[in-house]
């Protein structure tokens, strides 16, 4: 990693004179570009402005020669049609991150050069601040685009509504597009219908992750239609959204819904009312290996979700940490595992509302011979030492969740 915002900041703590600190962080840079011709990852946070003329030429000059698989600009107010030119003719670049910057100026020479570039497959424009009409240029230098795989809109500043249409042509025109995070952005009805009626005909997007977007009702149906019509979506990240009941909707479309295998939908106020189509959609549907619904409210009703797992033989991995869960909902689940083979990893996480006596209970019960072979499947992170559960937790966890997902 090359880190501009680094070596300035260290420098200025040693030298009082600002000026002497950026001339040699210029120098430095020089000769680190002159010393290596590839970099893994190149990144220029904040004090890219701060560079005199001799340090941005140093850089400039080695853009063309440089072999840099990522190259992220980080709270740049300054990113010139200069610096946007010579990395657009670099095709060693695969992936490309703006993060934070300015582009109030010269934006329509700039989407104009970026769009020649041939080799970026990774687009991240996130936290960035667009006027329409800048927008309208980005998404059309990318209708065309054969290369780019990845986008990562998240958190842009611009009021949504008005930019749901142009990502939805873009849904409708690139081919070669599989992921696409809108993370934090505020969906509206309008915005909503636009992008899930796109994708209902769309066939190459694999990975879609809407989190954070206060989904309504009026969403949650046109997510419905779409997920009954599109054949491709493989991973969807709904977490965050606090659908309550509207999830029952979500459920009832992967009754027939044959391609998703990824569901993250937690961290969205479900409670009981969503246990009983949970449960048809554990009996009917024959694709999903991933089920995410922690961090909601399903309390006493979880039991519906054990009867609909002994029907069940594609999910792999269930995660219904801190649900609410008490005693008597523990046990429906440790006895549909043992005609369950499928689920290889049950998360009952996190019982706030069990006592000593309870956890004694839960002890007993794994303790029996007929449930030797469940033990390995089942995780309680906060008591595994009580109960000498193995902890797969940490890092199997967080694989299923973010790598796959997003």
């Amino acid at each position: 990693m090359f880190g501009v915002g680094f070596w300035l900041k260290d420098f200025e703590k040693i030298i009082e004179n600002k000026q002497i600190a950026i001339l040699i962080t210029n120098l430095l840079m020089k000769m680190i570009l002159r010393s290596s011709n590839k970099f893994e990852k190149l990144e220029l946070i904040r004090d890219y402005q701060i560079l005199n003329g001799i340090g941005r030429k140093a850089l400039l000059e080695a853009f063309n020669n440089l072999k840099i698989d990522s190259l992220v600009f980080s709270d740049c107010l300054d990113i010139n049609i200069e610096t946007i030119a010579n990395f657009s003719n670099n095709n060693s670049i695969k992936s490309l991150c703006l993060n934070s910057c300015d582009f109030s100026t010269n934006h329509t020479e700039i989407w104009n050069l970026l769009v020649k570039n041939k080799s970026i497959t990774s687009l991240d424009l996130s936290e960035n601040e667009f006027i329409k009409s800048q927008f309208e240029i980005i998404i059309e230098s990318l209708n065309t685009n054969k290369t780019l795989t990845t986008l990562i809109l998240n958190q842009i500043e611009i009021e949504f509504t008005s930019i749901g249409k142009m990502i939805a042509k873009l849904l409708r025109n690139n081919k070669t597009l599989k992921r696409l995070r809108l993370n934090k952005n505020v969906i509206t009805f309008e915005c909503g219908n636009a992008i899930f009626s796109a994708l209902c005909e769309n066939t190459s997007l694999t990975h879609l992750d809407i989190s954070y977007n206060s989904l309504d009702y009026r969403n949650c149906l046109m997510l419905k239609t779409m997920l009954q019509k599109n054949t491709t979506l493989i991973s969807l990240n709904l977490s965050h959204n606090s659908l309550g009941e509207s999830g029952t909707e979500i459920f009832s479309a992967l009754c027939e819904n044959t391609s998703l295998t990824h569901l993250d939908i937690s961290y969205n106020s479900l409670d009981s009312r969503n246990c009983f189509m949970l449960k048809t959609m554990l009996q009917e549907n024959t694709n999903l290996i991933s089920l995410d619904l922690s961090h909601n409210s399903l309390g006493d009703s979880g039991h519906l979700i054990a009867e609909g797992l002994y029907k069940n033989t594609n999910l792999q991995f269930l995660f219904l940490l801190n649900n609410k869960f008490t005693i008597e909902i523990f046990k429906p689940f440790v006895d549909c595992l043992l005609i369950n083979t499928t689920l290889i990893s049950l998360d009952l996480s996190y019982f706030s509302e069990l006592e000593t006596k309870d956890k004694l209970q839960i002890q007993l019960c794994l303790k029996q011979d007929k449930y030797v072979n469940v033990r390995e499947r089942i995780i309680i992170y906060d008591f595994e030492k009580d109960l000498g559960i193995r902890n797969l937790s940490s890092p199997y966890r967080t694989k299923i969740r973010y790598q796959t997902l997003c």
